[in-house]
C-alpha cells in the first residue's frame, strides 16, 4: 500500500511540473498581450457610446468649431478695469511661454484688434457721451500727459473744486475719491492706480476679464490636464495680483471641471 502511494505521488509530481512548464509560456504570452493592449483612458467623454445622439451632435459641433473645445477658463476679477486687463495680459504672456502645456491662449483684452477697434462695439449713445466727455476733458488730459503725477494733478483738482457749481466737471466726486485712495495707499507703502478708464468711460466692459487656455491633454495620465492646471497655480502665485491690488484669478472651464470629476 505504501509503495503504491509512493508511485502515485511520484507520477503526480512529474505531471505537475509538466503543467507548470506548459503554463509558463502561456502566462508570459498573456502578460505581453496585456502590456501591449491594456491601458488607462481618463477621457470622461469616452465612457459613453459614440453612437448616442448627443455624442454625434458633439462631434459635429467640434468639426464646425474646432477651436471651441475643452478649455481652461481664467476669470480675472476685482480691482480696476486697467488692473484686470494688465493681469490678463501678464497671464497670457506667461501661459504662452509654456507651449508644451498649452496649445492656444487668448484673451480679448490683449487682442490688438479690440485695442484698435474696441470703440466700434459701443452703443451709439454711449459712444456719443464718451466723445463729449473726452472733448471736455482734453485740456486736463493734456496737462496730465505732460506731468502724470500728483504734482501735475493737484492744480487740476484745485481748479475744479474751486470752480462755480454749474461749471464743475461731471464725476468730480469720483475723481477726488480715487485720487485720495491712491495717495493714501502710497503713504501706506502700496500701489493703487487711479481708475481712469472707469472715470472717463463709466463702469462698462464687465467686472471680469476672461482668458481662454487650451491645454495639452495626456489621456494616459490620471489627470489629463493636471500639468497645465499646476502651471496656472504657479503662475498665479507669481503675478503679484493678490489682495493688495484687489485682483484675483479664478479657474473654471470644462478641462478644470473634468479634473475635479476625476
Amino acid at each position: 500500500m505504501v509503495r503504491r502511494l509512493e508511485l502515485l505521488g511520484g507520477a503526480m509530481l512529474r505531471r505537475s511540473w509538466m503543467v507548470v512548464a506548459a503554463f509558463v509560456p502561456v502566462t508570459l504570452l498573456c502578460a505581453w498581450i496585456a502590456a501591449q493592449t491594456l491601458g488607462v483612458n481618463t477621457d470622461t467623454s469616452a465612457m459613453v457610446s459614440e453612437d448616442l445622439p448627443h455624442r454625434v451632435a458633439q462631434r459635429e459641433y467640434a468639426a464646425a468649431f474646432p477651436e471651441d473645445g475643452s478649455e481652461i477658463i481664467l476669470l480675472v476679477e476685482g480691482g480696476t478695469r486697467d488692473l484686470r486687463e494688465l493681469g490678463a495680459e501678464r497671464l497670457v504672456e506667461a501661459l504662452r511661454a509654456r507651449p508644451g502645456l498649452f496649445e492656444r491662449v487668448e484673451s480679448a483684452a490683449s487682442d490688438p484688434f479690440f485695442s484698435r477697434h474696441g470703440l466700434l462695439y459701443l452703443e451709439t449713445e454711449r459712444l456719443r457721451k464718451l466723445a463729449e466727455g473726452l472733448q471736455d476733458a482734453a485740456p486736463a488730459l493734456g496737462a496730465l500727459r505732460r506731468d502724470p503725477s500728483v504734482r501735475g494733478m493737484a492744480p487740476l483738482l484745485m481748479a475744479a473744486l474751486t470752480a462755480p457749481a454749474d461749471r464743475r466737471p461731471e464725476g468730480l466726486e469720483e475723481l477726488v475719491r480715487e485720487a485720495g485712495q491712491a495717495v493714501r495707499a502710497a503713504r501706506e507703502g502700496h500701489v493703487r492706480r487711479v481708475a481712469w478708464r472707469e472715470l472717463l468711460m463709466g463702469q462698462g466692459g464687465g467686472e471680469r476679464v476672461i482668458v481662454q487656455a487650451a491645454p495639452v491633454f495626456d489621456y494616459e495620465a490620471l489627470y489629463p490636464a493636471g500639468p497645465a492646471l499646476d502651471a496656472i497655480d504657479e503662475i498665479r502665485a507669481g503675478l503679484d495680483l493678490g489682495d493688495e491690488r484687489g485682483v484675483r484669478v479664478r479657474v473654471t472651464g470644462e478641462a478644470a471641471l473634468a479634473t475635479d470629476e476625476l
